[in-house]
């Protein structure tokens, strides 16, 4: 189950990549915008069936780590997972992973297509004076397909960003004491190139690959909060974008 799971999840997550081919590259702004909204709400849709995967939340919040782990690896992630890899601080915040994973390329896009669409909206409605009340009143801040992907992409954020979903769980504990062969069964998608005699087989470091995971979030975080035009959202995306930033530098000084 978990395998076919994680099989589906990353097909879908690919789906949007093939859509930018078949409609191959466009020069006016406005059918580029629209081409990009229809991707954006497609992944927000993505993100709400990633956190019901991952996440559980009927009697305790729960994590599902092998998952995330499966989902992770399949796109070249080692931190945490093979004891002979450097540790983030000194490989850097991506650790050892091989460019970008398709979840942390969805998010990306998500976030930046986000500030695009509601600098777009402002442009729209130019802000007046503080005198003259602002922005008018009833003005559109954001599009829809912002409206229904941005909210589940900072849902799932929070959850990934927690440490003691990842580090203080039984779950992780039990993954730590596996041997290599289960791990690498129940995590499923290893490279088989490490099923080879004498490479390394996985284990899991829980406090390393959170520390990892986290730096590199915290990284996708800074770009979106250090955009100038985060300056354009609204308040009902600042304000709940605040407190997450605020979990992301608490979770990174517990992790330090």
């Amino acid at each position: 189950a978990g395998r076919l799971l994680s099989t589906n999840l990353r097909a879908s997550l690919e789906n949007y990549h093939h859509y930018g081919e078949l409609h191959g590259d466009m020069d006016d702004e406005e059918a580029l915008m629209a081409r990009d909204a229809a991707k954006c709400m497609y992944l927000g849709n993505q993100m709400n069936l990633l956190y019901a995967a991952l996440c559980e939340e009927k009697r305790e919040r729960r994590l599902n780590i092998p998952l995330l782990i499966n989902l992770l690896v399949c796109d070249g992630w080692k931190d945490g997972i093979y004891p002979t890899v450097a540790t983030s601080t000194d490989a850097g915040a991506d650790g050892e992973s091989p460019g970008e994973g398709l979840v942390f390329k969805a998010i990306r896009f998500v976030l930046a297509h986000s500030l695009r669409d509601m600098a777009a909206m402002r442009g729209k409605h130019p802000s007046r004076s503080a005198e003259d009340g602002g922005a008018p009143r009833g003005a559109q801040r954001m599009s829809r397909a912002v409206a229904s992907s941005l909210p589940p992409t900072l849902s799932l954020l929070r959850r990934l960003i927690s440490r003691p979903l990842l580090v203080d769980a039984q779950l992780a504990a039990t993954l730590a004491g596996m041997n290599g062969k289960d791990l690498a069964s129940l995590i499923s998608n290893v490279p088989r190139s490490n099923d080879a005699e004498g490479a390394p087989k996985p284990k899991f470091e829980a406090a390393q690959f959170t520390r990892a995971l986290h730096l590199k979030l915290a990284k996708l975080s800074y770009e979106a909060w250090s955009d100038e035009r985060f300056s354009c959202a609204p308040a009902h995306v600042v304000h709940p974008w605040i407190s997450y930033m605020g979990e992301v530098i608490r979770n990174l000084e517990e992790s330090a």
